[in-house]
């Protein structure tokens, strides 16, 4: 009786949400949605998501698609995301939802011609696919926003999105699994970085991988790096691709193709609007940003820091860089986006981390430990390891700031890396990424002073090691390997949302 009482209560309860939701009118005369559409959309899905009734799902599911084709006929533009993000994230997480839309979607098809959503779309991941982009174009149309994000600009508004930051990594797992542009891997890159504050340690470590991971995948472009022999694309483990504009409605992807055009020229033509003209615009970046370092090292590491940077400058000034037209692709901007994603996540470990080690033990009993963590990270970092630098190489490092100790391997090689990098992004006009190569030179350098505080956790592992490979090919350090696997292992059930053995299947079906 009590189970039957709990039924007819859902039902009332989403009889008035779609009610209420009918009531909203998203005709363009309207104005922007109103601001509490996601919520109740939410409100809806979640219902809809948990309804015993298959009959009156599909029904509503079908007004839901209609109410979804209402909203993306409306000029794109920011006020849309919201609602896209909510549709979007109860999709990817609910199969019942997504085999619910696919079927309605596909019906529409069948009796009119017509669908709301990717005509040619009858996989549910497709739809997604239509969705995402859909979301790109709407976010591009303000593209001093996107720019301002990409460049770490004070300026940047950094709204939270409605999608939490583990939505944000599903979508920016499946821009992978087609052959879409690169700018649009850039914008699920930068959402992913808005919506850091949503995640726990677990979901930054997966941020941080994934994109160091397309980091690397599009590092070649710059010209600056040689990948050593035998090393793979990252991302080269992922299923056959298929052109988006396969997948996508024609008028979507004459839409996509303009504002893509029209992003990376305005990137270009503004590419060096906030480059540093001296040594002050570097030191003055270092001093604004020196309270992310530990507060036991900070003066140390700006000191040091900021001596890097002169050398860094010095050499950047040889190549007469106001003569260079800056070259800005759409690679160059996916891989500024990955930096960025990349700052963003390793700030949150790294105080992550030290939340841990200054817990009492009894409250990290979880296979989630300090040294586990850090084994994690400096694996992931000696992936730098697989990409020879052309001209500050790590001996010149020692020179300034002393060689360092064994476990301090990785950090150096990241630091070597982005010094690296940072000589190239002043000599080329990208001023949207030396503040990034700056940024990550600090977490390395703040790595380097702070694994001394890791000693008893490192002292006591005995396992077998995996070791970080420099650029002549010997070993450069260690990281258990054990700890490795565990940390994957803990995030198995988070992953299984990404990729699934399915997903290749459907993909080879989804599009005609």
């Amino acid at each position: 009786m009590a189970v039957a009482g709990e039924l007819e209560g859902a039902r009332r309860l989403s009889d008035l949400a779609f009610d209420e939701l009918s009531r909203r009118d998203l005709s363009p005369s309207a104005g922007p949605p109103p601001a509490d559409l996601p919520p109740l959309l939410r409100l809806c899905l979640l219902l809809l998501a948990r309804s015993a009734d298959s009959d009156l799902a599909y029904r509503r599911c079908t007004r839901l698609l209609a109410f979804l084709g209402g909203i993306l006929s409306r000029d794109p533009g920011p006020s849309l995301l919201p609602a896209l993000e909510v549709f979007i994230e109860n999709l990817v997480f609910s199969d019942k939802l997504m085999s619910c839309f696919t079927e309605a979607n596909a019906a529409m098809l069948n009796r009119s011609g017509v669908t709301s959503v990717g005509s040619r779309c009858h996989d549910g991941h497709l739809f997604v696919m239509e969705l995402m982009t859909h979301h790109f174009i709407s976010s591009v149309q303000d593209e001093e926003r996107f720019f301002s994000t990409l460049s770490w600009s004070a300026k940047a508004k950094l709204e939270i999105p409605e999608i939490g930051l583990l939505g944000a990594l599903a979508l920016l797992r499946r821009s992978c699994l087609l052959y879409i542009p690169a700018t649009i891997q850039a914008h699920f890159l930068l959402l992913a970085c808005r919506c850091a504050g949503d995640g726990d340690l677990g979901m930054h470590l997966l941020a941080f991988e994934h994109a160091m991971n397309v980091y690397l995948s599009y590092i070649p472009a710059l010209g600056v790096f040689r990948r050593t022999n035998g090393v793979k694309s990252p991302l080269s483990f992922f299923i056959e691709r298929r052109p988006l504009n396969s997948c996508i409605q024609g008028a979507t992807h004459q839409k996509l193709t303009w504002d893509i055009n029209s992003l990376v020229l305005f990137c270009k033509l503004h590419s060096n609007d906030d480059l540093c003209i001296n040594d002050s615009d570097i030191f003055d970046f270092i001093e604004e940003n020196q309270q992310v370092l530990h507060e036991q090292f900070r003066q140390e590491i700006v000191t040091d820091l900021k001596r890097v940077m002169s050398k860094v400058f010095a050499m950047a000034k040889q190549e007469e860089i106001d003569k260079l037209d800056p070259n800005v692709s759409e690679e160059i901007i996916c891989l500024a986006a990955a930096l960025r994603l990349m700052g963003s996540s390793f700030l949150r470990i790294m105080h992550g981390i030290g939340k841990m080690t200054m817990a009492d033990a009894s409250q990290t009993t979880n296979c989630l430990e300090p040294y586990k963590v850090y084994n994690f990270i400096s694996e992931t970092i000696c992936l730098l390891g697989h990409y020879e630098t052309n001209e500050l190489q790590r001996n010149d490092l020692f020179d300034t700031i002393g060689k360092p100790v064994d476990r301090e391997q990785g950090s150096m090689l990241m630091l070597s890396h982005f010094a690296t990098l940072s000589v190239h992004c002043l000599r080329m006009r990208f001023g949207f990424m030396w503040k990034g190569c700056i940024f990550m030179m600090m977490m390395a350098m703040n790595q380097m002073r702070t694994v001394e505080l890791f000693n008893s956790h490192f002292d006591d592992s005995k396992e077998s090691e995996v070791c970080c490979t420099g650029q002549d090919g010997t070993s450069k350090g260690s990281v258990p390997k054990k700890y490795s696997t565990a940390i994957a292992l803990r995030f198995k059930n988070i992953q299984k949302v990404y990729i699934q053995d399915k997903l290749g299947h459907d993909f080879g079906e989804g599009c005609r």
